[in-house]
């Protein structure tokens, strides 16, 4: 799950530095750029909690604690 997940996260900066690079050559309406990279990562967030919902007997927990400590 961490791989699919650090994977997941590597694409979406990946795809993230191309897509701003793109909206400033086009030269959007102002604030344009702003909202876009917002929804973006709005719509990734979701992806990636999609993600996690569906896998999430693959989440590792945590060993539980001693209940007393010295």
């Amino acid at each position: 799950m961490i791989r699919a997940l650090t994977i997941r996260f590597g694409l979406m900066y990946l795809g993230l530095v191309p897509f701003v690079a793109f909206m400033n050559h086009v030269k959007p309406a102002p604030g344009l750029v702003g909202a876009s990279v917002i929804v973006y990562v709005f719509g990734g967030g979701l992806l990636i909690g999609r993600y996690c919902v569906a896998h999430e007997d693959e989440i590792p927990s945590r060993p539980p604690r001693e209940t007393h400590r010295h």
